[in-house]
């Protein structure tokens, strides 16, 4: 694994969490940025050990396509309601953002030791990214459920659109 491939790969997570930050409140951050650490770290592993080979297709355009149709969810629901959008889809987002991880998992045959030596690393800075980005729209969270639902929403349109280029 190249240096720093672990800090692409959760690089979805940081643009995600930084997108539903305002959508997630108190210590339910934490937990939300360990899922994301847990669903990469897992994603890798089991991408490893399955002895598949998929194409590069499934990763490139699922977690766009996910941030994408909930970011579409979010802004509508903002526009329609006066209420908080729903909420679960955000602890879902990490396990679908793992199909990257998984896909780079499926790249090569490697012994459960190397897997491990290159999971952890994944795992931690994907649950620091995710950390980072929650934290960083922390502030957001106590505003107006329209614009919670707005902000959020479009932060995941624009992440998808950036995972795109």
């Amino acid at each position: 694994m190249h240096a720093f491939a672990f800090l692409l790969l959760g690089i979805d997570s940081l643009i995600a969490a930084t997108a539903i930050g305002p959508l997630v409140t108190g210590r339910s951050r934490y937990a939300l940025a360990t899922w994301f650490g847990i669903a990469d770290g897992a994603g890798f592993v089991i991408g490893a050990m399955t002895g598949w080979h998929a194409t590069a297709v499934l990763s490139t355009l699922t977690a766009p396509t996910t941030m994408g149709l909930y970011g579409g969810y979010l802004l509508l629901a903002a526009v329609l309601s006066r209420r908080f959008p729903r909420r679960w889809p955000v602890w879902v987002l990490p396990v679908v953002l793992s199909l990257d991880n998984f896909s780079y998992g499926l790249s090569g045959r490697l012994g459960a030791g190397a897997v491990l030596h290159q999971a952890i690393p994944q795992a931690t800075a994907s649950g620091l990214l995710a950390l980072a980005g929650l934290l960083a729209s922390a502030r957001w969270a106590g505003t107006r459920p329209r614009t919670v639902g707005m902000l959020a929403g479009g932060g995941l349109l624009a992440g998808a659109l950036l995972l795109l280029i």
